[in-house]
């Protein structure tokens, strides 16, 4: 009778105890992530479908972005620093491979690798005449300073002149100081009506297309392997259920059709900051700019 009282005692103590225990066992995880630029909010919608479609393998998620915006260069510093960041979204880089988790999944099936042109009405001409790559580093390309793509450009021989600040990429094609601003087809025709009404000589060029390898992937702070263990099962599963392919034609169907790929001009430069080329022999992760849409 003693122990059974003791019992009785102690047993809110132990009731409270095992529901510590299962609130800790199912308390969401936190995972932050930089603030998503206007041009990248479909990235983050992404990142919501697939923690979404993980949660019941793998337990509540709390997705936080992070509360400064910040560029490029101190995001990449932080997260393989091992500092603020769980999660990135980015192109490839050899010292990005090194330091973080990839997740080979090109995020866009690297349809931001196929660029056309802002640039002026009048030189359109201009551009209408190139027949060759050596016509094409006759000229200059606007980039953002902390941009992987400088690199791409530099290592190509095409001469190119950067901007800390985004927005004033545009004024520079305008005013004359670069002769285009190279830009993703998903991107250029939303940009181009956002430019056009204070920049009227603003023009998106007809005829030339450029590629080059630009998958972006999510990488991962080596601080959290179960988060990228999550994130391959739920790319698999995504695109297993369709969501992926749903995902993806709601953001760009309407930019392909547009853009007109397969009329234009191809230049294929050479990136050099893509190591996982073997990745390209998997056809079904990209985009082809040749297949009709339904």
């Amino acid at each position: 009778m003693l122990i059974f009282k003791t019992f009785l005692i102690k047993l809110p103590i132990i009731i409270t105890a095992y529901f510590l225990v299962m609130c800790s066992a199912f308390s969401a995880e936190k995972v932050v992530y930089p603030i998503a630029t206007k041009r990248e909010h479909d990235i983050e919608e992404l990142l919501y479908i697939l923690i979404n479609a993980s949660e019941e393998k793998f337990g509540p998620c709390e997705l936080t972005p992070f509360h400064e915006n910040i560029n490029e260069a101190k995001i990449r510093y932080f997260i393989t620093h091992d500092l603020v960041f769980d999660i990135i979204w980015s192109s490839n880089t050899p010292d990005l491979e090194k330091h973080l988790i990839p997740i080979w999944h090109p995020i866009r099936k690297g349809l931001l690798g196929y660029r056309i042109f802002l640039i002026r009405k009048q030189d359109q001409p201009m551009f209408s005449s190139i027949r060759t790559i050596e016509d094409l580093k006759k000229l200059t390309v606007g980039q953002g300073r902390f941009w992987n793509d400088v690199k791409v450009f530099q290592a190509n021989g095409i001469k190119v002149k950067t901007s800390m600040h985004y927005e004033s990429l545009f004024d520079m094609v305008a005013k004359g100081r670069v002769d285009y601003f190279s830009r993703g087809f998903n991107e250029i025709f939303t940009e181009y009506k956002e430019h056009v009404v204070r920049l009227p000589n603003l023009n998106i060029e007809r005829d030339i297309l450029i590629y080059y390898p630009w998958p972006k992937f999510f990488y991962v702070s080596k601080k959290n392997p179960k988060l990228a263990k999550r994130l391959i099962y739920a790319f698999k599963r995504i695109k297993e259920n369709g969501k992926y392919e749903e995902w993806f034609l709601k953001h760009n169907k309407e930019s392909i059709k547009k853009a007109n790929l397969p009329s234009r001009r191809l230049f294929t430069l050479d990136n050099p900051l893509f190591t996982k080329k073997e990745l390209l022999n998997h056809i079904n992760l990209w985009f082809d700019p040749l297949k009709q849409l339904q």
